[in-house]
């Protein structure tokens, strides 16, 4: 019954958490005062700071990858219950599959 009345209590902190918060409040202060453009070289500045920068690659799938993929997800959905992940009756190795269902 008293937890009700225990929720809208205000907490108090203790001495030594405000001394954390004061050190973590000093720490964040510290890093937002820094200057964001002194961490980029004068190297950097003229690589990037051209009207087109230079173009970022970005890590992409083969085709014969995807393929693969694919097929092993036709396999799975052919050879077992996709409701208990058990064996279905016509099971067969996923070698033996891919060698009769050649796309």
């Amino acid at each position: 019954m008293h937890e009700k009345d225990n929720f809208h209590k205000p907490i108090k902190p203790e001495p030594s958490s405000i001394d954390w918060y004061k050190q973590w409040l000093d720490s964040v202060k510290a890093i937002e005062a820094k200057p964001k453009a002194l961490e980029i070289s004068e190297e950097e500045i003229n690589r990037e700071g051209q009207e087109k920068p230079v173009k970022q690659i970005y890590p992409s799938t083969s085709k014969s990858e995807l393929i693969k993929r694919e097929l092993h997800f036709r396999y799975i959905a052919e050879n077992y219950d996709s409701r208990t992940s058990e064996k279905l009756p016509n099971w067969e190795s996923e070698s033996v599959w891919l060698e009769r269902n050649k796309f």
